[in-house]
């Protein structure tokens, strides 16, 4: 009997030391390769030394004798642990097998307003562009800020809108008829936050009497702007063709084209975007807990106010955002892709038989320069700028090639004393006021309206 009783709990002994090693060797294992599986890059950090240490209590555990009542703790803790550990790879296999897509990327992507939606459908040789038609109903710029987790919502008294997109991805009434003015550029063109009478390109085709085509993208850059000009921007009637600079981020833009363009030109191989389903059950549980301990932006910690602009008694609080690059050097990178870009557009425009534009349009950092009342905490860079020449570059730049220039610096800066109110968005988004928009359709109008007459343009001229 006592050799029977000996026998059974050198069993139970040698299963308590297999259950542990087993454990251990899950954690072993869990330490390797956790991030690889939650689709992180690979490196040692707290969380895998702790998982690391577990997993030797582990091991020693299962090579060590002690006191029965540890050991029966250990051992439950430790088939506990292997039990959660298979079922997690069961659930694991069982997820990608039947291809539950936990982050139903698409659905996300149709929730956010049209205007912060990236452009998927490709264009030209490595260039994006929205696929049309797409309509849109609600509050943009609020919606966006409640989906970035912005509380309070600067633009909770936002008014609804519909936003349209044409077939081919742009804001303009679908129309049989032609245009003689095509206008391109970036977010500041597309400016899907505001209704189509408001859009400058609509407001400049209210005053000259004549079809203009919107041809505005947000997150694109100078070289898909001519991809579209190309593309759709042609038209029997066509007289001009307006691309409108934003100093914010073109430069960067324009420096991130060209080399997919010249990757393109040496491999043959572009950059796709589509929707991938994301089948793994671990990551999605990650993603999850990683969503639930990220921060919220608070008004409490009003990091993100930078200045204030005051109006009579009132103070209001602006996030300035980009700060304005200072002038390319003559042999700097920044104007051998500026060359190469304006090269294009002139080219373009001997090839259409037009008129070309280059509009500038400023950072609201520029047009509120000495308008505003800077935080202590307001970034270094922000407040030391000054006003450059970088207008200044582009103009020389233009005038090399005949194309005509416009810096809507001088406007809007005038306005904004004149008035003693924003024309930019005040509280995060960087983009025009429906008034700021006006303002800029009536300058580029005016611009367009004396070329035509062959008349010199006056300033203020457009903002009657």
């Amino acid at each position: 009997m006592a050799q029977d009783d000996n026998s059974t709990t050198l069993r139970r002994a040698f299963r308590s030391r297999v259950v542990h090693a087993i454990a251990g060797l899950f954690l072993l294992l869990l330490a390797l390769f956790a991030d690889p599986i939650l689709g992180r890059t690979w490196e040692w950090g707290m969380a895998q030394t702790l998982i690391l240490f577990a997993a030797t209590c582990f091991f020693a555990a299962a090579c060590l004798t002690g006191p029965k009542i540890v050991v029966r703790v250990t051992h439950i803790v430790a088939a506990g642990t292997i039990c959660l550990c298979i079922a997690l790879v069961l659930g694991e296999v069982f997820c990608r097998l039947v291809g539950f897509d936990f982050s139903r990327e698409q659905e996300a992507w149709l929730r956010v307003p049209v205007y912060y939606r990236q452009p998927m459908h490709p264009q030209g040789e490595v260039f994006f562009r929205r696929a049309g038609p797409i309509e849109w109903t609600g509050r943009v710029l609020s919606t966006r800020m409640a989906q970035l987790g912005i509380t309070p919502n600067p633009y909770e008294d936002e008014a609804a809108i519909t936003i349209r997109y044409d077939r081919d991805g742009f804001r303009n009434l679908e129309r049989s008829s032609g245009w003689t003015i095509a206008i391109v550029g970036d977010s500041f063109t597309e400016l899907g936050h505001l209704p189509h009478e408001a859009l400058f390109t609509s407001v400049i085709e209210q005053e000259l009497g004549t079809g203009v085509r919107n041809l505005g993208a947000s997150y694109t850059g100078p070289l898909s702007h001519l991809s579209y000009l190309r593309e759709y921007g042609r038209s029997p009637g066509l007289r001009d063709i307006v691309v409108v600079f934003f100093e914010g981020n073109d430069l960067g833009d324009l420096q991130r084209e060209v080399k997919a363009l010249e990757h393109w030109n040496e491999t043959g191989i572009r950059e796709t975007r589509e929707f991938r389903s994301q089948t793994s059950m671990l990551r999605g549980l990650y993603q999850l807990l990683a969503g639930l301990r990220s921060a919220r932006y608070i008004d409490e910690s009003p990091d993100h106010v930078d200045a204030y602009f005051r109006t009579g008694t009132e103070k209001i609080p602006v996030t300035l955002g980009y700060v304005p690059p200072p002038p390319p050097t003559p042999n700097s990178m920044h104007v051998s892709r500026l060359t190469q870009f304006l090269d294009g557009f002139a080219e373009m425009r001997d090839t259409f038989g037009v008129k070309a534009w280059l509009v500038f349009m400023p950072c609201k950092r520029r047009v509120l320069h000495s308008q505003v009342w800077f935080r202590p905490s307001a970034p270094r860079s922000l407040v030391a700028w000054e006003p450059r020449g970088f207008p200044s570059v582009l103009e020389g730049l233009c005038e090399e090639r005949a194309l005509k220039f416009l810096d809507l610096t001088p406007t809007l800066m005038s306005e904004t004393r004149r008035q003693g109110k924003m024309l930019y968005n005040t509280m995060w988004d960087s983009h025009l006021t429906g008034d700021g928009s006006r303002l800029v359709g009536r300058t580029i109008a005016g611009q367009i309206r004396a070329s035509r007459e062959g008349v010199a343009y006056r300033e203020g001229q457009g903002n009657q």
